[in-house]
Order: structure tokens, then C-alpha cells, then sequence
């Protein structure tokens, strides 16, 4: 199991809840490109703002 550490929109104590299956993961709009790039690559699947 993969575990990516990470701050999110500078800040390292806020919570942030992603849901991913088998085929994409949805993650916050305005989640850096850098961020959603290191999901995808993690967990082999496309990332879509929500």
C-alpha cells in the first residue's frame, strides 16, 4: 500500500477526503497539478476536480 505525505493548500492540518476506484479518483477543485499528478501516478488512475 502506497502512502503519499503531503501538504494541501499550504497548509498540513487540513483534512481532505478523496474517493478512488478502480478507474479514477476525484479530489478537490483546486488541487495543485503537482498533487493530482502524484495521485494518478500512485494509484495508475485518472484524476477529475470535483
Amino acid at each position: 500500500m502506497a502512502i503519499i505525505y503531503a501538504d494541501i493548500f499550504g497548509s498540513p492540518n487540513i483534512g481532505v477526503y478523496c474517493f478512488a476506484c478502480e478507474g479514477f479518483a476525484a479530489v478537490p477543485a483546486s488541487t495543485p497539478p503537482g498533487k493530482k499528478r502524484r495521485i494518478a501516478e500512485c494509484l495508475n488512475v485518472d484524476v477529475y476536480e470535483v
